[in-house]
């Protein structure tokens, strides 16, 4: 195409902007490598104006010869939208690239250099990564799979070199190496980048960083076991046994509370009339409490952090308080659960108090019942004894004895 092609086009469009009311905006530039400062020759530019991205004009374009080797151009761009974004990259790898935003004003042309640089390959497998296992003081191996130039920073480019930074617990290191150790005290956030270009000057550097955010893992403890509860004497008695470690190694220690209640009360939202603390290593499990009607009470073990197993939950009903024959309640584990013999009943998280049958005076009524029936069987005896005798009156009971006549009495 020739210049007076190319002259025609830009008038075109110039009047095609006019018609719109909008100015014709010009933006020409160079492109060059950040690092080796050299043109980046035959480059790939594009320009993002007013909504819209266009391939820019270089010098293998049609009718654009008389620009340099690195140099652009572009005449089309207008609009209300004045923030300008030019890209330009290696005609041979996309990973080498710049870009500028430029913010003009309405009709002002601009000339605008763009660098760009070629980007690394950034490091992968960061470890570690996720939730860690970290109470107190802890020597943790910092590990990954270093980064490298990529394909742009090995074209040959001397200029063009490539190290690891590594940045965590107890700062930063330079030219880093895998694996770092770190004594660490919390999950630590770390991250490692990768740089392309020269060592020691900013400007002529570009990199990738990649990051690792861990947080806190943590096993509960095991849930105590072994509950035993008895009354005596207005108290209750509790004992159970637990685990001073968990699986991981961290001390455990026990939490122990306790609720006695009357006829009627409830375990809702309950205030505990004793809360307890067991440290690590404890070997006196046990704990009492003044005994009401039933007594709620259960334990849990935790470690360090807070995380905390279970509860174990057991009732002990102060047996002697109701009757003899009250049966002692055994059962243990985190809903509780109750015999239709305890004097309990259970809806979702309340629990509530009822009348025991054990109030009721067994051995008062066994000898009522019995009295009552032997009352009835001589009772029955009486009536038998009566209705015999109005069958048979006096004198007249028994077989009828018949005389035959005597011959005498013929």
């Amino acid at each position: 195409m020739k210049k007076g092609a190319v002259f025609l086009i830009i008038i075109l469009a110039c009047i095609s902007f006019a018609s719109a009311g909008l100015e014709p905006l010009a933006i020409t530039g160079h492109v060059y490598d950040k690092v080796t400062s050299k043109s980046v020759n035959m480059p790939n530019v594009w320009i993002t104006c007013g909504g819209s991205t266009s391939k820019a004009f270089i010098k293998s374009s049609p009718g654009s010869q008389d620009l340099d080797e690195n140099a652009f151009n572009w005449f089309q761009c207008s609009g209300s939208d004045r923030l300008i974004t030019i890209r330009a990259e290696h005609p041979d790898d996309a990973t080498c690239f710049g870009q500028v935003d430029v913010a003009v004003n309405s009709g002002m042309n601009i000339n605008q250099d763009v660098y760009i640089c070629c980007y690394p390959i950034k490091a992968s497998n960061l470890n570690p990564s996720g939730d860690v296992h970290v109470i107190g003081p802890t020597k943790m191996e910092f590990k990954w799979i270093a980064g490298s130039k990529g394909s742009g920073g090995n074209r040959g480019e001397a200029e063009y070199s490539n190290w690891e930074v590594w940045n965590g617990p107890s700062g930063k290191i330079e030219k880093a190496v895998s694996p770092i150790t770190r004594e660490i005290n919390s999950p630590p956030t770390w991250s490692v980048t990768t740089i392309n270009g020269v060592y020691g000057d900013s400007s002529k550097q570009c990199s990738y960083t990649s990051y690792s955010v861990t947080g806190q893992q943590n096993k509960k403890c095991p849930v105590p076991f072994d509950l035993t509860g008895f009354y005596q004497e207005g108290y209750v008695y509790t004992s159970w046994n637990s685990y001073d470690i968990d699986d991981e190694g961290d001390a455990c220690y026990d939490i122990w509370r306790g609720k006695s209640m009357k006829q009627g009360q409830g375990l809702n939202n309950a205030q505990w009339d004793i809360e307890m603390q067991f440290p690590t290593g404890n070997t006196d499990k046990t704990q009492i409490i003044p005994a009401e009607l039933v007594t709620y009470w259960e334990v849990k073990s935790c470690n360090e952090p807070g995380d905390c197993s279970e509860p174990s939950i057991m009732i002990t009903p102060s047996c002697n308080s109701i009757s003899s024959d009250c049966p002692e309640v055994k059962q243990q584990g985190s809903k509780g659960l109750f015999n239709k013999n305890d004097c309990l009943k259970e809806e979702g998280e309340n629990i509530e108090i009822l009348k025991s049958l054990s109030n009721f005076p067994w051995g008062l009524g066994l000898l009522i019942a019995v009295s009552l029936g032997l009352l009835y069987l001589f009772w029955k005896y009486i009536k038998r004894k009566e209705e015999r005798e109005r069958k048979n009156p006096a004198g007249h009971g028994g077989r009828c004895n018949i005389k035959n006549p005597s011959k005498n009495e013929k």
